[in-house]
């Protein structure tokens, strides 16, 4: 009897463990924008005075994470480098990687205006607007 009550306790335990393989991918992202703005604002040359930034809205394709595509004008040394697309990919709704899209990933995606990528400051850099 004791056996028993105590497999009914565990039951729903063993219940949730068992079905999160893999679920945690499936969380859509919240404040994606500031995660990709910071990811950016470390990785890029010069994170000031971008051009052209466009974001898609959060998707997902089949099973798989959660991503974002972006794309964006940087500039190296004083000028633009010309439109870069990249893809962001979530995982438990955040952030885990960005990386160069291929054309077939971003090629087709509705892009919204992100002007939050725009406005990027260094403030070390005196290139704030």
């Amino acid at each position: 009897m004791r056996r028993a009550a105590i497999a009914a306790l565990l039951a729903p335990l063993a219940a949730c463990a068992g079905s999160g393989s893999g679920s945690s991918t499936h969380v859509a992202p919240t404040d994606y924008k500031s995660e990709i703005s910071s990811a950016l604002m470390k990785s890029l040359f010069d994170p000031t005075n971008i051009r052209d930034a466009g974001i898609s809205d959060p998707t997902r394709s089949g099973e798989g994470p959660y991503f974002i595509c972006v794309r964006y004008n940087p500039r190296e040394y004083g000028q633009y480098v010309g439109r870069k697309e990249q893809i962001a990919y979530f995982f438990d709704g955040r952030l885990n990687q960005i990386v160069d899209a291929k054309p077939e990933q971003c090629g087709k995606v509705a892009y919204k205006p992100f002007p939050e990528l725009e406005k990027l400051c260094r403030s070390d850099s005196g290139n704030c607007r």
